[in-house]
């Protein structure tokens, strides 16, 4: 977290921070106003610079989840039925597993499928650049030649 001139602070005044947050809920929560506390919640993770977003689950787990729809969906009547089922069996919401499926798929037909495609399409342009360099090479010379010899002829 950065401080009003800019600078960033340290991490002993976060922790300072922290502690107050900590002892002022400790207190409401005493007094009986728990509505308070966890208002406050959002306040001890910025000044200790946590992103409000957590990663709950593992990459292994998000891959085993988005294979699992892959290899169940004919189980369902619909992808989506599939999803709802298997984010229930990893404790996740069905549109947290869709935009995993949807990030892995993007993934698989992105640029590493591409990449095949580019590498064969730059080998072929390639090859067709050399055939042509060879081929404006060998146009420039006969232009020179029958250019020397036409001025060679003697009528002319």
């Amino acid at each position: 977290m950065d401080d009003k001139n800019g600078g960033h602070v340290s991490s002993a005044i976060a922790f300072a921070r922290v502690h107050f947050l900590v002892q002022v809920a400790a207190y409401w929560s005493l007094q009986g106003e728990a509505s308070r506390v966890f208002r406050r919640l959002p306040l001890v993770s910025r000044s200790i610079g946590m992103s409000k977003t957590t990663n709950k689950f593992s990459p292994e787990v998000r891959e085993r989840a988005v294979r699992m729809v892959g290899e169940h969906r004919a189980d369902y009547r619909s992808k989506w039925n599939a999803m709802v089922s298997i984010a229930g069996r990893i404790g996740c919401t069905a549109e947290t597993l869709r935009r995993w499926c949807r990030d892995e798929a993007g993934r698989l037909a992105g640029p590493a499928a591409m990449a095949d495609d580019d590498r064969a399409r730059l080998k072929l342009l390639e090859r067709e650049v050399k055939e042509l360099r060879r081929a404006n090479e060998i146009l420039r010379k006969a232009s020179t030649y029958f250019a020397m010899a036409e001025l060679d002829r003697p009528g002319r």
